[in-house]
């Protein structure tokens, strides 16, 4: 329900009039639910480093002009002159979820699955190549920018490997 349909249904109700009084008769519940059903206002869907450069940026005390005029150069930079400043200010203002990045599987062709999938131990962040399970531990699907961050931003550029984009 929006607002617009809760002002009619208000309208609605039976009321009487007069010269010395103005009574209303109201259902208290029936209005609580109605103010309940209000739609909220829908959140944008932001990528991770924008919400990580909107978290920086509160934290450093800019406000939300700051924030636009002193991002940081390359991507976020980037991201806001593709006409995206209105979502940044929506983002702001009344919140955001974050886009889920893409994941995926490191495999070198040719190599059993047993041993053949480049992981990542997160306790330590050291690599190595195991199978595709993951626990909480070991982690075998990788956004770009871990596997850039780490070093293997070639992978994807390397005809002897293969990538795989993890299911969801």
């Amino acid at each position: 329900m929006n607002k617009q349909e809760l002002i009619e249904r208000i309208y609605k109700l039976p009321y009487v009039e007069g010269p010395i009084v103005d009574t209303v008769t109201v259902n208290r519940s029936w209005i609580l639910e109605s103010i309940e059903q209000l739609d909220e206002p829908q959140k944008v869907m932001i990528p991770r480093f924008i919400a990580d450069w909107i978290v920086q940026a509160k934290e450093d005390g800019y406000n939300i002009a700051g924030a636009i005029n002193e991002a940081p150069r390359g991507t976020v930079d980037d991201w806001l002159e593709l006409e995206n400043v209105d979502i940044f200010a929506e983002a702001w203002v009344n919140g955001y979820t974050v886009k889920k990045e893409k994941r995926y599987i490191v495999k070198v062709k040719g190599i059993s699955a047993v041993n053949g999938c480049l992981k990542c131990d997160v306790d330590n962040s050291k690599w190595f190549f195991s199978g595709p399970e993951e626990s909480d531990r070991y982690r075998a699907k990788h956004t770009i920018k871990e596997l850039d961050k780490a070093g293997f931003g070639w992978v994807f550029d390397c005809t002897g490997i293969e990538i795989e984009e993890a299911a969801e």
